[in-house]
């Protein structure tokens, strides 16, 4: 019997032999992308929806581990360690099931049956190939016909038909007390019934203990649908938001997050009690019809009120509208200028700008005050009418109910039951007039978050990427033409450049020359451009953004870090690393010598945006942050310019070997760092106006900065 060293494996290697296995054209990190997913720690959620985006179906079942292996085969076998077996096939007489570790015959192993069932947690995974076809389809139908938000509800259609029949028979109920009353009155009190009556009261207290449970499971399937599809829809528009491609995002950034903010007006909604007011609208027709039953001719009281009541309702409707339009607008300004101020706060001291903010801020203020009276007093009248209407038609049902006592028409019972019915009638009315506002604001958050979901993303699910697991780090810019978004001159024009495995090029120009913008080109961050970007010779357009990055270490110009320790920035986003290779980082990059003065080490806290290290310490992270994985392409865009030229001494000296081999950008400012480089290329304008063998290329400069 073969064994395998490690008989089992984690959900992560699990996911690359599925995909192995079934032959798709995907990995592991590119079907990850997007996730929640730290430290390689892959939930079991996360791996069906990872499998799914790699085109393979997936189940989770609760089954005795005999008849799996006998009827459901190939299938991934949960163990209690939080591990998995991939079993592709049972080996009878050998007691031992076959299992997958990827491909050629020293991969596969044998594991013994024993060994299996004494980790058995009870659950496999049943998974299976989705047809091309199939998944084609199902992108189209998901693309034309369901929009995102529906989509998310109807997933949740089993709770709300449970909703539904609870308040059918909810409502059911409520015709109960009515009806007791108008017998009690018309038939027990005038013959005396004491016996009738006890039979009547146990009769009705059952009915209202049914309603008590009912109302209460009611109101706990609306509270977990609208948790479901609060999840749902929470996770999949921040998913969306992360993978917005970057030139298609919103310019402000406070505004941006104010409209996703404003998702929480639709969770309220979906969640609120009092979306049972829509539900038991319908019921209206039911009431009308016992009134009519009960009363005769007085069910024309609640039919005059009903019209009236939604009539003045549609009639505010259009300012209600306009008036939250225009809070929504305000609350984006307002918080725009929040987090502006917020993040801009040393600038805005050391320029005296307080009072500009101020301004802008009180602004907003005045202008969100000013429109939200006008809605909650437009809104407030629709809810007042609702009950002065109502309390019109119990005065009317009662005055025209005497008339119809006196002709003989209309018991005494049957006036008090048409009394409650007419309340029960109009109840929904007035809470319906009340919630006009709070749907107006989710329309109005609706249409702000599907213009956001409707955004591009740069991780599109019916496209299939090319898998480049080796990179040598050949890069091409084929005329190359781009521009930025609302920028009418290109950032770029006509670029055609070609950098070979293991060179090391300097780009060097004036402010604005497009010097940044050929390194975000080449990390895929932007691609609304002309030409072609290669890397390896394929378009970078065509490599799975996650699986691109991964072959790119890349320092921004702007180094931004987020609250955590040292060892999170530095590590931050990716797959966990050993010691040793952090340690290594640390070194080249000279984060070392900042953890080491530290009694905390490398769980020393930097504090948000790095506000408790220096800005050339900031830099040296993200140096480490970008050779942490050894890739084969380097892209550094200023990377020393808050250092001390001893600082930037040290890293260049430790830089020189790690570069052996390495395909490496330079894009620099300091002449003092062109000695990483032999190849320099200089941008005017996003033009190329010299590239060549770096002192050739510093010889012409010079010539043509002389003077006469």
């Amino acid at each position: 019997m073969q064994n395998n060293p490690k008989d089992t494996c984690s959900f992560y290697d699990c996911l690359g032999f599925l995909i192995d296995y079934f032959q798709k054209t995907a990995t592991p990190e590119t079907v990850l992308s997007g996730l929640p997913v730290v430290d390689d720690n892959i939930t079991m959620k996360v791996f069906v929806q990872a499998a799914a985006r790699a085109g393979i179906k997936v189940e989770i079942r609760k089954i005795p581990l005999t008849k799996l292996l006998r009827e459901r085969l190939p299938a991934i076998v949960l163990m209690r360690d939080h591990t998995a077996v991939f079993a592709t096939e049972y080996l009878a007489q050998q007691k031992s099931v076959r299992a997958y570790y990827g491909k050629g015959s020293e991969a596969n192993a044998e594991l013994s049956l024993e060994r299996l069932a004494a980790g058995y947690l009870g659950y496999a995974m049943f998974v299976s190939p989705i047809d091309e076809i199939s998944l084609e389809q199902q992108h189209a139908e998901i693309d034309k016909s369901r929009h995102w938000f529906r989509r998310s509800i109807f997933r949740s259609w089993r709770v709300y038909r449970d909703v539904l029949f609870s308040s059918f028979m909810i409502n059911v109920f409520a015709l109960a007390s009515p009806i007791f009353i108008m017998n009690v009155y018309d038939r027990v009190v005038p013959n005396h019934a004491i016996e009738t009556l006890w039979v009547l009261v146990s009769g009705i207290l059952i009915i209202f203990a049914f309603d008590l449970v009912l109302r209460v499971l009611r109101g706990y399937f609306i509270d977990t649908a609208g948790r479901r599809v609060d999840i749902e829809l929470s996770s999949m528009l921040f998913e969306h938001v992360l993978g917005i491609r970057m030139g298609d995002r919103p310019a402000s950034v406070g505004a941006f997050a104010n409209h996703l903010d404003e998702f929480e007006s639709v969770r309220n909604f979906i969640t609120s009690a009092t979306v049972t007011a829509f539900i038991d609208l319908p019921f209206v027709v039911l009431f009308l019809l016992v009134i009519w039953f009960v009363g005769g001719n007085i069910v024309v009281v609640p039919l005059v009120a009903i019209p009236l009541i939604l009539t003045y309702a549609l009639v505010l409707q259009p300012f209600i509208k306009a008036a939250i339009t225009r809070v929504s607008h305000g609350a984006a300004q307002k918080n725009a200028t929040l987090v502006e101020s917020l993040v801009g706060i040393e600038t805005i001291k050391l320029l005296g700008a307080e009072s500009r903010q101020q301004h802008k801020w009180e602004q907003a203020v005045e202008f969100i005050s000013r429109w939200a009276i006008r809605s909650r007093l437009l809104s407030a009248s629709v809810v007042n009418a609702a009950v002065f209407l109502q309390q019109l038609s119990t005065i009317g049902v009662v005055a025209y109910g005497v008339y119809l006592i006196t002709s003989g028409s209309l018991s005494l019972g049957g006036l008090i039951a048409a009394v409650i019915l007419t309340s029960r009638v109009l109840a929904p009315m007035a809470q319906v007039a009340n919630l006009t506002t709070h749907y107006h604001q989710v329309t109005t958050a609706l249409k702000t978050i599907d213009s956001i979901m409707r955004l591009p993303s740069e991780r599109q699910q019916d496209k299939s990427y090319l898998t480049q697991p080796h990179i040598r780090g050949e890069i091409e810019f084929d005329k190359v033409t781009f521009s930025y978004p609302q920028q009418p001159v290109p950032a770029l024009n006509n670029v055609t450049l070609k950098i070979a495995p293991g060179e090391h090029v300097g780009v060097i120009g004036r402010t604005g020359s497009g010097k940044s913008t050929l390194g975000k080109l080449i990390a895929g961050l932007y691609a609304d451009n002309t030409g072609f970007v290669r890397l390896d010779g394929l378009d970078v357009r065509h490599i799975a953004p996650s699986v691109l990055r991964s072959h790119i270490g890349y320092v921004t110009q702007d180094v931004m870090l987020f609250d955590g320790s040292m060892r999170d920035n530095i590590s931050f986003g990716g797959r966990t690393v050993p010691d040793e290779q952090l340690i290594v980082a640390a070194e080249i990059s000279g984060v070392m010598s900042t953890v080491r003065r530290h009694p905390d080490g490398f769980d020393m806290h930097i504090g948000e945006r790095g506000s408790g290290l220096s800005g050339g310490q900031r830099q040296e992270v993200a140096v480490a942050r970008a050779i942490l994985r050894d890739p084969p392409v380097i892209i550094l865009d200023e990377p020393t310019t808050s250092m001390d030229n001893a600082t930037e001494a040290k890293l260049k000296e430790k830089l020189k070997p790690y570069l052996q081999g390495k395909t490496l950008i330079l894009i620099t400012h300091k002449s003092s760092m062109l000695d990483l480089v032999d190849r320099l290329i200089v941008l005017e304008e996003g033009r190329i106006i010299a590239n060549g063998n770096k002192a050739d290329v510093i010889r012409t400069l010079q010539t043509l900065a002389a003077p006469g």
